[in-house]
């Protein structure tokens, strides 16, 4: 539809003056199920306003069809507002039993619908507010400004289908218009129009320790581990033996499937303290032992490792020998080790042969050989 030129600067000069007024295109209301970002491309630069948000904020929890989000999760949404009409109210409807949402002006229950259509008297459709939290300049449309409003459903219960429709209107009169109403120039006006949009809830995958090491920079070549037996899971030599000489401090790190928050450890066999406090990133948890002695078996046990999904694991304890020397493994510092160090003297320390690099200077050489032969005779309690 054609405007003359003075009503187009007028919609534009409303539009500057009154950014969280809006008048919608040929979607009016807009919204897509993708992590895209709303405010695309912008003008005059043709990018992106990453501030604005994304259609949909949760990432994708699982690879089956459809959208899934965790039972503990907020829906978090965004949708456009565009520049035809006026706004100032904006509204989130939903479901949670597999029904269509039906509400009109904000109403749920047994409405009656523009196209006269009731909701009905089982209606279960909930309404949340949506609030206006940004404005650009959409380049694919004349610069002109757009409203980007965001939403939220509250978290579920694992197994529940959660359809959602999201509209717009101004109350001092006019229609209410629902997402997404394609071409020019017919809004949906009742929410059995809108296009219902839906997602599932899963619950979280419980909370697990995959591994746990005990880790040693080696010089000028960086960290090396060495996997450590806990709760539920064994090692087989040459893991489980701490065998470089690290001289009663040690670092442990343990990785999880979830995120990791907090959490706590102690020493609850052997000889050694846990110092400071643990460090979280992602789904690891990093502690310090200090005052350990050599040689010795050592208990550390983690107590309410708690994931982002506010589930803890159960106490967990993690198993480590301490036997410098002990390139092997074997519980034993021997022939065995002098013989496989020295056959190893002269080589690139990696993955293969950090074991021999008991001094971890990043060198295996006569300090390594020299080190393991006096230790000659040591063993594991």
């Amino acid at each position: 539809m054609k405007k003359s030129i003075a009503f187009s600067l007028l919609l534009g000069a409303l539009a500057c003056v009154a950014p969280r007024q809006a008048w919608a295109t040929a979607n009016y209301v807009y919204h897509e199920q993708t992590g895209n970002f709303v405010a695309s491309p912008t003008c005059p630069s043709n990018g992106t306003d990453t501030g604005c948000g994304r259609y949909i904020e949760n990432a994708d929890a699982d690879a089956a069809a459809g959208f899934q989000i965790f039972s503990t999760e907020t829906f978090s949404l965004h949708y456009k507002v565009e520049f035809q009409f006026f706004t100032n109210e904006v509204r989130v409807y939903y479901t949670t039993d597999g029904s269509a949402p039906c509400g009109s002006f904000g109403a749920v229950g047994n409405v009656t619908q523009p196209n006269n259509v009731q909701c009905g008297a089982g209606n279960t459709t909930q309404v949340v507010l949506g609030n206006y939290n940004c404005t650009f300049s959409d380049n694919t449309q004349g610069c002109q400004i757009v409203d980007v409003v965001a939403g939220s459903i509250p978290a579920q219960a694992p197994g529940t289908t959660v359809k959602y429709i999201v509209s717009a209107w101004h109350n001092g009169g006019g229609p209410e218009v629902f997402a997404n109403s394609g071409n020019c120039c017919t809004p949906f006006t009742s929410s059995s129009e809108a296009t219902v949009f839906f997602y599932n809830v899963i619950a979280p995958p419980p909370i697990a320790m995959q591994r746990a090491v005990s880790r040693v920079t080696h010089t000028g070549i960086g960290p090396f581990d060495i996997d450590l037996g806990f709760t539920g899971h064994a090692v087989t030599p040459p893991n489980g033996v701490e065998c470089r000489n690290i001289a009663g401090n040690a670092t442990m790190v343990f990785t999880f499937n979830n995120t990791v928050v907090s959490g706590t450890a102690g020493v609850t066999a052997g000889t050694g303290t846990v110092s400071g406090t643990p460090i979280f990133s992602g789904n690891t948890m990093t502690i310090a032992l200090i005052g350990l002695t050599n040689p010795e078996r050592l208990t550390v046990t983690l107590t309410n490792v708690t994931d982002n999904f506010a589930q803890v694991l159960p106490p967990t304890a993690v198993d480590m020998g301490v036997l410098a020397g002990d390139t092997t493994g074997d519980g034993s510092v021997n022939s065995g080790d002098i013989g496989q160090t020295k056959s190893r003297s002269g080589q690139s320390v990696d993955a293969s042969n950090f074991r021999s690099d008991v001094t971890f200077d990043g060198n295996l050489n006569s300090g390594d050989i020299g080190l393991v032969k006096s230790r000659s005779g040591t063993a594991l309690p």
